[in-house]
């Protein structure tokens, strides 16, 4: 690896110049394009790589934040484009990203998780953890001011999360605005997430507003997604009078409805139109289903900017909350007759 004499040797220069150079402090030292032409060069040539401990000392931080999440699956998922987001939004403020896994074990650690900024060469962290964190992770989090911004989390502070009681409130009135009235709500997953609790709430606000009857339908245990499709098709089977409108609570509840829907012989959307929710536009060859879209690209971004004020200010920061985008698609219309 070169170092900061490698590159003065190799242009003929002193050391201290090739550093003014690199540190963006040339043009304050009157310094030619040329010279610096020369010694930026030289040193993409030769591979140069800052040295990050230096840096850190001279500028009083890192330049990277930590992406940590859960070992265990369910509770770590990624939204698409999430990850992209927070990488392209890094580049823009000149900042390095490192990701990491941890297990509960470390994450409530009273030495292990206080000492993860140092050890990982970090200003901050970005949590992504989904689901039942563990209380003693976030007392640490507090007790110690570690920077942090959690990300699809629901808090008062240092958070940025999407607003999925006012995504169930606007499909709810959208199929009551084309005129169903006997619209149902279908969740055959079991979550911890609030965006479980958060869509059933916005769902019936927006029916008893409406002045219908909400009809919820939430599972207790989680139907495997092989057996969705029969689940649903027992389902429709057994609703008098069957709902002419079904908000489903994402993709696994959607798909396997529509596919019972058609083994039943029931038209979509006149006989039965389906809306969900999900992180992009919900589509299959022939097949758009209207979608409320998760806000995953500006979640990213909002994320990584908070955590930046968040460090510069030393202060907890208010939370942010992102709306949905509808995503028309063919699955939704007026009920059959009207």
């Amino acid at each position: 690896m070169a170092s900061l004499e490698d590159i003065a040797t190799e242009v003929g220069v002193s050391k201290s110049t090739v550093s003014l150079v690199l540190n963006g402090k040339a043009r304050k030292a009157r310094i030619s394009e040329r010279r610096i032409k020369e010694i930026t060069e030289a040193a993409d040539r030769l591979n140069f790589v800052p040295n990050a401990a230096a840096r850190a000392i001279r500028k009083g931080s890192f330049g990277q934040l930590g992406l940590l999440l859960s070992t265990i699956p369910t509770r770590a998922l990624l939204l698409p484009g999430l990850l992209e987001s927070i990488r392209a939004t890094l580049r823009e403020k000149d900042q390095l990203l490192l990701i990491s896994e941890l297990p509960d074990e470390k994450l409530t650690d009273g030495v292990v998780l206080p000492r993860i900024l140092r050890e990982w060469a970090t200003d901050g962290l970005l949590i992504n953890y989904l689901e039942a964190v563990p209380d003693k992770m976030r007392q640490l989090i507090d007790e110690h001011r570690i920077p942090t911004v959690w990300l699809n989390i629901k808090r008062d502070t240092d958070s940025v999360y999407c607003d999925d009681r006012s995504a169930a409130v606007s499909a709810t009135e959208h199929l009551i605005e084309l005129g169903h009235q006997r619209i149902a709500y279908l969740a055959m997953g079991v979550s911890g997430h609030y965006s479980k609790a958060d869509r059933q709430a916005g769902y019936s606000q927006a029916m008893t507003a409406a002045g219908l009857k909400p009809d919820v339908h939430q599972w207790q245990a989680s139907v495997h997604a092989s057996h969705r499709a029969a689940e649903s098709r027992a389902w429709l089977e057994a609703q008098s009078p069957r709902p002419t409108a079904v908000l489903a609570y994402g993709q696994g509840d959607a798909l396997p409805l529509f596919t019972a829907a058609l083994q039943l012989g029931l038209r979509v959307p006149e006989d039965l139109s389906i809306a969900t929710f999900h992180p992009g536009p919900l589509s299959l060859p022939g097949l758009n289903i209207t979608t409320w879209c998760m806000p995953a690209a500006e979640l990213g971004r909002a994320g990584v900017e908070m955590l930046l004020k968040r460090i510069a200010d030393k202060e907890p920061q208010p939370s942010a909350v992102l709306p949905y985008t509808e995503v028309v698609g063919s699955t939704v219309s007026a009920p059959a007759g009207r």
